[in-house]
């Protein structure tokens, strides 16, 4: 007994001398500090102080990355994308990650089936970088620059959510995030412009973000992540709960339909059917329902007033023409290097030299994946799409019947969630962007805390 206290004194005593000595130092740099300009030590200080608010909670600055994507906000400011705000803040984040970890002595990171073959997909990438007939200049470039964030942001979510509380809260922040996105589209689609550059809208009607979101299929994309979460929380939930739910669902549909976009539209389709099967029995009703509801959409999105609908002789509109054809030159492509593909971010340098004849995207995900990483690259991102939706089915078991709190909304909403995502992914490019990898590491870090059959497992969370 005498010689656990004795430990523990230590460990204190160690932990005090550690604290006093940065004192300390961050006093003698201030003093320093002082004498090149008065400021200056406030500014140490300051820093100083959030950086040991950061260490003792690295998940609040994960949400504030999280913030920082999907809420484009380097996009909306553009100062912000000259101070390269998002490299320092992704930056920051792993250095708080780390700090944190030897603080605590904790040298672990969280087991996910995800992992390696995240790992067999970077190297993947890596050797159609090198191997494939494309520049391999601009892949390094979008591997570095871009890519390898996405990379360390999965990591970055896998690693620090943790608990119940902060599975939901981060579940939360995505939502809010995207409901404002839902509600800038449809301001936009209300305004006949963009609210804040005044722009016309797409093609005239369709209502779009700026930056990377500045094509509506995108952001119809983007804001299908939580839609299932609202949904059946506005179904199931009670209260002021189902309120909230039911305002947010709306929001983000509302959005959906603005961006006149068939892929968003055809996820949208996806969502409510694997919903409705799930409280609808009698598969006529459904079927009604269902198709009163496509009807209804499509006409409040007014998909035949497009302008890219013109009919050509196949009976196909310009838009869907140029996919299908986009999709045979990728997989052409793939036909002639199926090994390591044309290589990494090769597509639009490639297709230039199809029948195509311009620098265009395949607009399917997995024609992307096939095409610029062969099926070196393609086997481990198809096992990353079969593990999700292996968890996010294991997720939704875990809750009885309907859902009682936002926790069961948020597990039941899972499989719905990602599904909807993939149709309409499945017709438009993002194998390398943040989206669907937020989705691996969500559902991977969700699966690890509410597994019953986990041995972390953390148990329920309201």
């Amino acid at each position: 007994m005498l010689d656990i206290l004795h430990k523990a004194n230590k460990k204190s005593t160690t932990k005090a001398l550690g604290y006093a000595s940065l004192l300390l130092g961050i006093t003698v740099l201030a003093y320093l500090a002082a004498s090149i300009h008065p400021v200056l030590p406030l500014i140490i200080i300051a820093m100083s102080w959030l950086t040991a608010f950061a260490v003792k909670n690295p998940f609040v600055i994960l949400l504030l990355f999280l913030i920082f994507t999907m809420g484009r906000l380097s996009e909306l400011a553009p100062i912000l994308a000259q101070l390269s705000l998002g490299k320092l803040l992704i930056l920051f984040t792993i250095v708080v990650f780390i700090l944190s970890k030897i603080l605590e002595r904790d040298y672990s990171i969280v087991y996910s089936p995800h992992n390696k073959w995240i790992l067999f997909l970077l190297g993947a990438v890596i050797v159609s970088i090198v191997l494939g007939r494309s520049n391999s200049h601009n892949g390094f470039q979008l591997l570095k620059g871009g890519y390898i964030k996405v990379l360390i942001f999965y990591f970055l979510i896998l690693n620090l959510v943790k608990t119940p509380k902060q599975a939901l809260i981060f579940q939360l922040t995505l939502t809010i995030i995207v409901a404002l996105l839902g509600a800038y589209a449809l301001l936009g689609k209300i305004l006949g412009t963009d609210p804040l550059t005044g722009q016309a809208l797409v093609e005239g009607s369709r209502a779009a973000m700026v930056g990377s979101l500045d094509d509506p299929n995108d952001l119809s994309l983007v804001l299908l992540m939580p839609l299932p979460f609202c949904v059946i929380g506005m179904l199931d939930l009670k209260g002021w709960k189902r309120i909230t739910m039911t305002i947010l669902a709306i929001t983000i549909i509302a959005g959906i339909i603005s961006t006149q976009s068939r892929g968003g539209l055809l996820g949208l389709f996806a969502v409510i059917a694997i919903l409705l099967n799930r409280k609808v029995k009698n598969k006529l009703i459904l079927v009604t329902v269902l198709s009163s509801f496509v009807l209804l959409a499509v006409i409040a999105a007014g998909i035949t007033e497009r302008r890219t609908t013109q009919m050509q002789n196949s009976g196909l509109d310009d838009s869907a023409s140029d996919r299908l054809t986009a999709w045979q030159v990728g997989i052409e492509m793939f036909a002639h290097t199926p090994i390591w593909g044309i290589g990494f971010s090769g597509f639009v340098e490639n297709s230039q030299h199809t029948r195509l004849g311009l620098p265009l995207e395949p607009h399917n995900t997995l024609v992307k994946v096939l095409a610029e990483t062969g099926l070196l690259g393609f086997i481990p991102f198809a096992m990353l799409l079969y593990l999700t939706i292996k968890n996010s089915l294991a997720l939704g078991l875990t809750v009885k019947n309907q859902a009682n709190s936002f926790t069961d909304a948020m597990k039941s909403g899972a499989f719905p969630c990602f599904m909807g995502f993939m149709v309409s992914a499945f017709f438009l490019t993002h194998a390398w962007t943040s989206f669907i990898y937020i989705f691996h590491a969500q559902i991977g870090a969700n699966f690890s805390i509410f597994d019953p059959e986990n041995d972390n497992s953390y148990g329920e969370s309201k």
